[in-house]
């Protein structure tokens, strides 16, 4: 170090050490790190006191006495070296860990302090006085450190230089201390009690704007507190105004007495003062910012010492070979030093490397916490968390989860955790944690422990108010002390268990309960002897741990239906406040006031138009709308829907000039009407009138729009009608296509008017399929969207042939959904090739455009069948209108003279006559067969036949299963595909399958049977009128099917229901609910999964209680057989001549034991 003395050092200055002091805001943190440091050096008790001094500012000198280990004076040197500490072991429980808190904690109490220590034979003295800088004016940072032999009193100088530096240390000291000889200083050695301890004084107080101290030592004489902080203040707790409140929670498992001013502090153990208190295991793998310092300072610690190591080797191994076999002694005893120091520097190196590598593994393990959960019975307004590091107070009252929303919910409660290094780092004030976003983590999962804490305790059950009731707290407002009745007062000692601390041996014992010791003060000196519980009654006694419940922690596990709801919720609520933006509108000058003021007028009564009038040709004035102030993205969207809205109405014109419009004829029996209302954009349309036709096979009957009723539109203007345009092509199109179309929220509506006589803006109209098939023409491809059949059920029961054309428009993006329904004539079908199997079979459905205005034959009036179809489908909510079939649909292949009869529909060819040898009210309607499908039979009816020319009689099946007009199937007679279902002969013998054979136009079908047997011959000639009058069930094969579905199905859910595991996400009742798509579709796997890993625990758990039993029972063999040897040898002591071995433990001690006892009653 010579040769590096001219060099520069970097030097503490002065200034440091008020900058130090600024660390510690909170002032009971500075005193704290003083008696840490006493905790840290094993003390077993401190002395927190004053002793007054007029000549120091503030009037008092505040002083620190441990009976800790103590310093000699090389490790009292060490404490003026910032940053140095010997306490940064890693599984060290010592507070201490920056080498900072003497300095930083005394400095921020007052100006200067002086150490006194004892250790062994020594005594020594450290002197950090800024006062002493200020006066002399020096600016490096001077620590007097002068030492003594404890016995006679003299300084440890050897040396001339030492000499002189003793009595300068000494000049510093008696000068700016308060302590002017050394008579005086030699006189603080002897509080120190023992052989070693530590004495600090602080004096120079620091003072307030008012020139009073910080700390307040007058109005409490048995304690210190806050100058500061007002008493009335009920939001400031005890432990923040009081240093003995705060020391008496300071540490979590209190080891050491602390008094002040003479008076013991009543230390507390949390988990003994909380009612009901709970224990939860904690673990997770996000505090990894402590681990992984550590782990990188072990790696580096293990490269310098494999380092070193092979340097040493290196040295030995050279040394070996210069020295060779024959040396001189010193070289070889040279030798054998290098060759010992390698090999204990490689045992280091190993020693560290293993040391890295566990610290590297254990970066990957979770680190696991204790929550402790109670309800502050005593003080409710004293809740939230407490969070220790290395059993010592960082945090306390942190308010997490709903005890942050300030209401009743968690409010009471209590918590503590004990964090060690690993997991969390302190700061160098230890009043909070380095890393704050672990510690925010932390806090959360407190949180959510705590809300689990306040379920199982169920408070929330019985009603928060009537439980703290039950305690005294009768008061509405929640910062209210409980009564001091002796009811309450008794009841809440009766809930907490008695513990106090032996003042001897310092262990913990929990008092049996007694009304006498209710408020009663004990004494400072109270030790086990006192302890009224016989087995606990002594020093040597174990300590009893207390038993805390554990809890776990359930977590709310939420279904896919619950997410897609919440998300639809949101999406809801997102668009309703787009559409409260989108309303607000924005007045910038005099004219669009004018214009507001205009369209809220009521308008001048207007004409009806005449009943004949096409709803095309009317126009209306356009009306200013007035100007939005809308955010960029929609006012974008806006500007481009012009443009679109126009193509739309020039789309509409054009179907509307292809397809004219069709009046229905009205009847006595019925005055409904199809009405069109005439919306602003469709009046402000140019469009010209069109020739109506006489006739129409089918009349459209839609709901009415009540929230348009009162629009009106402007007569239409004079002018010729334009020459009507040439029909288009017919075209093939799919049934029930929706048509969906960002559509302006001013366009017509195709619905059912009102049943009333008034002329109103609406006009009878009826569409025929030629008008829809054009409007769907007009639309464009990209809108178009297929969706499955929603007509219900009864609907197509009463019009077998009807089917409906939803057309789907919409206002804006956020509007709801309009629909548009147009019932076609009964004589065409459409099918939907959506959610279909086979879509080889719907692409080649054709679909007529145009039907003449022929009737089909049916027994009920097409408007009347199409009103009460259009009726009973706006009874059905639009959910389950959207809701498609998920049931599979069965492939029916149609050949070409099949798809021929399938566009005739029911006889009805596209030239609307009907065919010869149609019937539809034969005696085969209603028939039960059975047609096979791809090697499948299904059961069905004959809805329909049909006959073309001179060709076989062709049935129309509807299957039971698929009952949609969509899957309806022709069949021909004779087919191999079709026959009549096996039924029971009277005599309860099955009857064989039959086919159906060839029927000539215009016959009905016979059913032939196959040849008979001798048996069966036999069977007839004895009952021959039942085999000739049998006729097939009423009850088809598809009803019996259903039912043993349902069976199975019952059967399935039983079984589910009874060996459910307990940890499945439904319930037995919602298992019982399940439809037969449900069950089919039931995760079996993940069941059994759940099923076996709950039989595994609960096998697990039974071996468990057998092991624990056994080990009782074997325990329990030991104790007795102990006894019984205590007892051989009793009895041989009394009795010697007894002939029992002394170290029997068998029956026969019992035996032996049980005569005596007998022998001695007689006696």
């Amino acid at each position: 170090m010579a040769q590096y003395s001219g060099l520069s050092r970097a030097q503490l200055t002065f200034d440091y050490l008020h900058t130090n002091s600024t660390t510690h805001e909170f002032l009971f943190g500075a005193l704290a790190e003083l008696v840490d440091n006493a905790r840290d050096a094993g003390a077993t008790k401190i002395h927190v006191y004053t002793v007054p001094k007029k000549e120091v500012r503030g009037g008092y000198l505040l002083c620190f006495l441990d009976d800790g280990e103590g310093m000699d004076p090389g490790e009292a040197a060490s404490v003026i070296q910032f940053g140095k500490s010997s306490k940064r072991a890693v599984d060290s429980q010592m507070i201490g860990q920056y080498g900072n808190g003497l300095k930083s904690g005394s400095m921020r109490i007052g100006k200067d302090f002086i150490l006194f220590t004892k250790k062994r034979n020594t005594k020594s003295i450290v002197f950090l006085s800024r006062t002493f800088h200020q006066e002399e004016k020096i600016e490096e940072v001077i620590v007097p450190l002068p030492s003594w032999d404890m016995d006679s009193n003299r300084p440890i100088a050897k040396s001339a230089k030492q000499q002189e530096k003793y009595l300068t240390e000494i000049d510093i000291i008696t000068k700016y201390s308060p302590f002017k000889t050394e008579k005086e200083i030699h006189e603080q050695f002897d509080k120190i009690d023992g052989e070693s301890g530590t004495l600090v004084i602080i004096y120079h107080m620091m003072l307030l704007d008012n020139g009073e101290p910080e700390l307040d030592v007058n109005t409490n004489s048995v304690d210190i507190l806050m100058a500061n902080v007002d008493k009335d203040d009920d939001s400031v707790p005890p432990e923040k105004r009081s240093f003995r409140a705060y020391t008496a929670v300071l540490y979590i498992e209190p080891r050491m007495k602390i008094y002040i001013n003479g008076s013991k502090v009543c230390t507390r153990r949390l988990a003994s003062c909380l009612y009901k208190p709970k224990m939860y295991k904690y673990s997770s793998n996000r505090f990894k910012t402590r681990s992984e310092k550590e782990a990188a300072k072990a790696y580096h610690e293990a490269q310098m010492a494999e380092e070193k190591a092979r340097d040493a080797e290196s040295k030995a191994r050279d040394l070996q070979n210069k020295v060779g076999p024959v040396a001189p002694k010193d070289q070889r005893v040279a030798l054998r030093q290098a060759q010992a120091q390698a090999e204990m520097l490689r045992n280091d190196a190993d020693i560290k490397k293993e040391v890295a590598e566990t610290k590297k593994r254990s970066l990957k393990e979770p680190k696991v916490l204790n929550f402790v959960f109670g309800m502050n019975i005593e003080k409710r307004k004293l809740d939230g968390m407490f969070i220790y590091n290395c059993s010592r107070l960082i945090r306390m009252y942190e308010c997490v989860g709903p005890q942050t929303e300030g209401g009743v919910n968690c409010s009471g409660v209590l918590g503590f955790v004990d964090v060690p290094y690993l997991v969390l780092e302190p700061t160098h004030n230890k009043q909070n944690f380095a890393d704050a976003k672990e510690y925010r983590h932390l806090l959360r999962a407190m949180g959510d422990y705590l809300v689990q804490y306040w379920k199982d305790v169920g408070i929330a059950q019985q009603g928060v108010t009537k439980f703290w009731e039950n305690f005294g707290y009768l008061s509405p407002n929640w910062k209210d002390d409980p009564s001091e009745d002796p009811k309450f007062k008794r009841k809440r000692a009766m809930q907490l268990p008695l513990t106090i601390q032996c003042d001897q041996c310092l262990k913990w014992r929990t008092l049996p309960f007694s009304a006498s010791n209710i408020n009663k003060e004990f004494p400072e000196t109270w030790n086990c002897n006192m302890n009224p519980d016989t087995q606990r009654n002594r020093c040597s006694a174990a300590e009893v741990k207390q038993n805390i419940p554990q809890g776990f922690l359930k977590k709310e596990t939420k279904s896919a239906e619950e997410k897609s709801q919440k998300l639809l919720d949101d999406i809801t609520r997102k668009t309703k406040e787009l559409e409260k933006l989108q309303s607000v509108k924005t007045v910038t000058s005099r004219q669009q006031v004018n214009v507001l003021v205009r369209s809220t007028r009521p308008e001048p009564a207007r004409s009806s138009p005449s009943p004949t009038t096409s709803i095309s040709a009317r126009k209306s004035v356009s009306k200013p709308t007035p100007r939005l102030d809308l955010p960029p993205p929609v006012r974008q969207a806006a500007m481009r829907r012009p443009s679109q809205d126009t193509s739309a109405q020039q789309r509409r014109a054009s179907v509307e000039e292809r397809a004219p419009p069709q009046r229905t004829k009205s009847t006595p029996s019925s005055h409904r009407r199809d009405s069109v209302e005439a919306s602003p954009q469709r009046q402000a349309t140019k469009t010209s009138p069109v020739k109506r036709q006489s006739s129409a096979p089918t009349s459209t009957s839609t709901r009415a729009d009540s929230a348009r009723k009162d629009t009106k539109a402007t007569p239409p203007p004079k002018a010729k009608p334009p020459p009507p345009k040439a029909a288009p092509e017919p075209k093939v199109y799919p049934a029930k296509v929706v048509v969906e179309k960002a559509l302006s929220s001013n366009q017509s509506t195709v619905s059912k008017s009102a049943e009333t006589k008034k002329p109103t803006a609406s006009v009878s109209k009826a569409m025929t399929p030629a008008q829809a098939a054009a409007k769907l023409q007009a639309i464009s491809p990209s809108s178009v969207k297929v969706l499955p059949s929603q007509q219900p059920e009864k609907d197509k029961a009463a019009v077998p042939g009807a089917k409906v054309l939803e057309t789907t428009v919409s206002s804006n993006a956020f509007t709801a959904v309009r629909e548009q329904k147009v019932v076609l004539s009964q004589s065409t079908t459409i099918t939907s090739p959506a959610k279909v199997d086979h879509p080889e079979v719907v692409s080649k459905q054709p679909f007529p455009l145009e039907t003449p205005p022929t009737k089909a034959p049916t027994k009920r009036t097409s408007s009347a069948a199409s009103a009460e179809e259009s009726e009973s489908e706006e009874e059905v909510p639009q959910k389950k209108r959207r809701a498609s079939s998920t049931a599979p649909a069965p492939k029916v292949p149609l050949s070409d003279k099949e798809e021929e009869m399938e566009v005739t529909q029911n006889g009805v060819p596209e030239n609307g006559t009907p065919e010869n040898g149609v019937d539809a009210d034969s005696e085969d309607i209603g028939k039960k067969v059975e047609a096979k499908i791809d090697g499948i039979w299904y059961s069905g009816e004959v809805v329909a036949t049909s006959s073309k020319g001179a060709g076989p009689v062709r049935w129309k099946v509807k299957f039971d299963k698929y009952p949609r007009d969509k899957y309806d199937k022709w069949y021909g007679m004779g087919s191999a595909d079709l026959r009549v279902p096996p039924v029971t002969s009277a005599s309860g013998g099955k009857i064989t399958e039959t086919a159906l054979a060839p029927v000539s136009p215009g016959r009905p079908p016979q059913v032939v049977s196959p040849a008979p047997s001798a048996s069966s011959v036999r069977s007839e000639e004895s009952v021959p009128e039942a085999s000739s009058t049998t006729k097939p069930d009423a009850v088809s094969s598809y009803a019996q099917t259903q039912q043993n579905y349902e069976a199975i199905s019952a059967g399935y859910r039983t079984c589910l229901r009874y060996f459910l595991p307990p940890s499945w996400i439904m319930d037995k009742e919602r298992i019982g609910q399940m439809s037969i798509e449900d069950l089919g579709n039931f995760p079996l796997d993940d069941f059994f999964d759940h099923y076996e890993r709950g039989l595994r625990k609960l096998v697990s758990n039974f071996q468990s209680q057998a092991d624990a039993k056994q080990k009782e029972a074997d325990s329990t063999k030991a104790k007795l057989s102990n006894v019984r040897k205590l007892i051989s040898k009793l009895l041989k002591s009394i009795n010697e001549e007894m002939d029992i071995d002394p170290e029997a433990g068998g029956d026969e001690v019992d035996e032996l034991l049980a005569e005596c006892v007998r022998q001695a009653t007689q006696d």
